[in-house]
């Protein structure tokens, strides 16, 4: 019964968070305008979605790994016993303690690097490649095309500062990304301000990612469902 108590709480707690998240991708690509999120929130989102493989899912393999050490030890040789014993301890400490930095310390490291990103929604391809230069000409600053973006310059006293900008359009997602770097004075606020009222004049046609990321949520709770069946199956079977 510890097997299935494992396989029920390991499914829950990976698959729950992942279906969940896919469930609010579906609601972001299904709005009837373009939805812009900041890079930290939306690098959230994704922690959300794996919090259950880095923190059941993670430890449960270690442990795993951990018990397989030792029963090797204990069927291995009286020196293997006599030596492996006394320092298994510290060296699985020490593993643990780098798989608790590894996790905490990367998804640290990129929160902070997401700050320089946002991401936009449920955007049309062909609205997504005029959508920047039209609010930077809105801005009337200077701007001059890159080959992944704009260089960006605005020269009006108190308000003046530059930026480079990069972006990426995935056409089959709807998906848009903004990456900020070189940034001097209020630039990137004064855009990106400027951005989220150009997005509100825009109507988003039907977006057919929805659609796929629903149908995943769907199938990730009927899932979830079946491991429930299958646990009261057992613990009611046990009990006959």
């Amino acid at each position: 019964m510890f097997i299935v108590y494992l396989v029920v709480f390991g499914g829950f707690a990976c698959l729950f968070p992942l279906a969940f998240y896919c469930l609010v991708l579906a609601s972001w690509n299904g709005r009837r305008r373009p939805l812009l999120v900041s890079g930290p929130a939306d690098f959230a989102g994704v922690l959300l979605a794996t919090s259950g493989f880095l923190i059941a899912g993670g430890p449960l393999i270690l442990n795993g790994l951990y018990d397989a050490w030792r029963w090797s030890a204990l069927h291995g040789s009286f020196t293997l016993i006599r030596k492996g014993l006394h320092e298994s301890s510290r060296f699985w400490l020490l593993v643990w303690f780098g798989y608790f930095v590894l996790v905490v310390g990367g998804a640290t490291w990129l929160l902070i690097r997401r700050r320089a990103v946002i991401v936009i929604y449920n955007i049309d391809p062909a609205d997504a490649v005029e959508l920047v230069p039209d609010a930077l000409r809105r801005l009337g600053v200077r701007l001059v095309h890159r080959t992944t973006g704009y260089f960006v310059e605005f020269d009006d006293g108190p308000h003046s500062g530059r930026a480079l900008l990069d972006i990426t359009v995935t056409p089959i997602m709807r998906h848009m990304t903004l990456s900020w770097s070189s940034v001097s004075g209020d630039a990137r606020r004064r855009v990106e301000a400027e951005l989220a009222q150009v997005l509100a004049e825009f109507e988003a046609p039907a977006n057919p990612a929805a659609g796929w990321f629903l149908t995943a949520a769907t199938g990730l709770f009927a899932l979830l469902l079946a491991l429930l069946a299958f646990f009261v199956f057992q613990a009611w079977r046990l009990r006959g």
